[in-house]
């Protein structure tokens, strides 16, 4: 059981000052709560992008053929995430049942999955069809007429660029929004929110706490520091790499590269396709519009316009209509791929971003076809240097560059792994037995 005093108060709904006073108070806490089991991830301050970057830093998203499920578990991760998971759940449930530790039962109910992969695309799509529902809105308050999909694009950006809200898919995917969960490396046992500090109490203070960190630790498994109830795949140590190698999964490098697909064409096609359902879903609201325009009779020295000469027309304006293959073959054209680029440029304003007339300049070199490429090849070339100039990873990175806030990076004291050695001391302090790293066999409880 974690000893500290006051219990953690803090809530999102709560003033500023007021929560920010009970935010310091929870990181420091919980420093010292871990000072002796160091297994934990903290997705908040040291590493926000974990599994979301790869071991270069490149934003990459899960390839879904990857992930293993259980339906009668509720449970979906990456196949050999979810062998250790499976693992340490059966370890503490048969721990239970011996009486060893009560913690399985009373806090997690028998272990099992409250969450575990959540599809971020799905999220993606929710969340930007909210933002083009408040572009409509803005489109019919105006008084500009837009019938193709080129025009309601261009309009967007002049939208885009008047709001704070990012829109696409890897800005979303990169921010807070989308937590943990979409990597396929975690899974939660309890259903609660990571902002509202006061149930974190009873999972800190329960008598076997250092049991359940310890457990997490030796079959590869790290405690969420702001969602305790959150385990992830901690894909440097011993026994997680025990778990990938029985997949043929060597090294971590592979991990990325046969689990992961780097995002800038998701994130392409992504924010295409959530801009076409838009604009189809604008041109159904309408159908067609009319377009007026008056015309005044003045007299012939154009000193005067009576205001009952004043004449109005009316025109019938009908809507481009595309079919989605038309659409996303446009995706090869060069305008949209600026346009990309102004939407990225507008959502990293805050950011002060370094050197951009030096990327624009190289940008705009690569979208000219050279001779004998074509506009795809033009447009493979220009997202290259897209990605790598808006990666939030380099935005974002910290002072010491040696600690990434990712994967990547040499290992430090809050990320270290715990020897079976240290393991040991700790279980014989609660008397209570863990297999080694290499040694699951649960038959021996």
């Amino acid at each position: 059981m974690a000893d500290y005093s006051p219990p953690f108060q803090a809530a999102n709904s709560q003033r500023a000052m007021e929560l920010y006073g009970w935010r310091s108070y929870y990181k420091a806490a919980t420093e010292d709560i871990f000072a002796e089991l160091p297994n934990f991830i903290d997705l908040w301050y040291n590493t926000p992008y974990y599994g979301k970057a790869d071991l270069h830093g490149k934003l990459v998203v899960v390839n879904p053929n990857n992930l293993k499920f259980s339906i009668k578990d509720n449970v979906t991760l990456l196949n050999f995430v979810f062998d250790a998971f499976e693992d340490f759940r059966k370890f503490l449930n048969h721990a239970t049942q011996r009486g060893r530790t009560t913690i399985s039962n009373t806090l997690f109910g028998g272990c099992k999955a409250k969450k575990s992969y959540q599809d971020p695309f799905l999220q993606y799509f929710n969340y930007g069809a909210s933002v083009l529902d408040e572009y409509h809105k803005y489109l019919r308050s105006s008084t500009k007429t837009i019938a193709t999909v080129r025009g309601y694009i261009q309009e967007f950006l002049v939208f885009l660029s008047q709001i704070t809200n990012i829109f696409t898919f890897s800005s979303y995917y990169a921010s807070s929004a989308v937590n943990i969960n979409s990597t396929g490396l975690a899974v939660e046992l309890w259903d609660a929110k990571a902002g509202s500090d006061l149930e974190k109490n009873k999972i800190f203070r329960h008598p076997d706490f250092y049991t359940y960190v310890q457990a997490a630790a030796n079959f590869g498994l790290r405690i969420d520091k702001n969602a305790p109830w959150r385990l992830i795949a901690d894909l440097k140590s011993k026994p997680m790499e025990t778990y990938r190698v029985k997949r043929n999964i060597s090294t971590l490098d592979a991990v990325f590269s046969g689990y992961y697909q780097t995002i800038d064409f998701y994130d392409l096609y992504a924010t295409g396709a959530l801009l076409y359902s838009g604009y189809q879903k604008y041109q159904r609201s309408l159908r067609f519009s009319f377009e007026t325009w008056h015309c005044m009779k003045a007299d012939f020295r154009m000193k005067a316009a009576i205001i009952a000469d004043v004449v109005s027309k009316s025109k019938k304006i009908t809507f481009e209509a595309l079919h989605s293959l038309e659409f996303f073959s446009a995706f090869l054209d060069v305008s949209f791929v600026r346009a990309l680029e102004r939407m990225k440029n507008i959502e990293n304003r805050p950011a002060r971003l370094r050197n951009y007339n030096f990327f624009q300049k190289r940008f705009e070199n690569s979208l000219r076809s050279m001779p004998g490429s074509s506009p795809a090849q033009a447009a493979a070339t220009a997202l290259e240097l897209l990605y790598d100039y808006y990666n939030p990873t380099k935005i974002y990175a910290p002072h010491n560059l040696r600690n990434p806030h990712y994967i990547g990076g040499p290992t430090t004291k809050s990320t270290k792994v715990l020897t079976f050695k240290q393991g040991l001391s700790t279980m014989y302090k609660t008397q209570i037995g863990i297999p080694g790293p290499q040694t699951l066999d649960l038959t021996k409880l």
